[in-house]
């Protein structure tokens, strides 16, 4: 315990009172910050040992999320179905997460930054105003030890299966097979995982 005091007192000297003063007050926010996420999504859905991130947004009235799961900053879960984040996955910062239905990924999956996953889209019949369009919904299932470059998109209906690698700005329009590494707009099979 001195030697905590004496740290902490070694670093108002280097940086001042002021510098306390902000990282108290961002712990306090933090804290207050993370009480309203949890109690947005149910205390009960969320597992053990998740971190969340600054400025999340929750827009979705069903959420289950698995233990040890990290969820980055400026993340968007929404939509009227459900999202299940299977455990120990890492959501990366500004992803977005819609579903109509459901979207569902698996344990151990990394997602990165600027990713969107949504299971819906609108349809374009002519002579009806776009929004005005009915939805046309499938959920979208992503397998175990998945891992999802950045700036991917992953459209309604998706099935990735288990250690599946989307690679960076691809788009995957269906079926991703176990193990396969896609690529493109729309992703096809480059080459399987060794």
């Amino acid at each position: 315990m001195n030697n905590l005091l004496s740290k902490l007192s070694e670093k108002i000297k280097e940086r001042g009172i002021l510098w306390l003063f902000f990282i108290f007050s961002d712990k306090v926010l933090n804290f207050f910050y993370l009480a309203k996420l949890k109690n947005k999504i149910g205390k009960k859905n969320i597992g053990e040992n998740c971190y969340f991130d600054k400025q999340i947004e929750i827009k979705c009235r069903n959420i289950k999320i698995g233990d040890d799961v990290y969820i980055g900053r400026n993340v968007v879960l929404w939509g009227r179905g459900s999202i299940v984040i299977g455990r120990n996955t890492y959501i990366s910062d500004y992803i977005s997460i819609y579903a109509d239905k459901l979207v569902e990924i698996g344990e151990y999956c990394n997602i990165a930054s600027f990713s969107f996953i949504i299971d819906s889209d609108h349809g374009i019949r002519k002579g009806i105003k776009i929004n005005d369009q009915p939805h046309i919904t499938k959920e979208i299932k992503i397998g175990n030890d998945v891992w999802i470059a950045a700036s991917c998109l992953i459209t309604a209906g998706s099935v990735i299966e288990d250690g599946a690698v989307i690679a960076g700005n691809s788009v995957v329009k269906g079926h991703v097979p176990s193990n396969s590494v896609v690529a493109g707009s729309p992703a096809v099979i480059k080459k399987y995982r060794e």
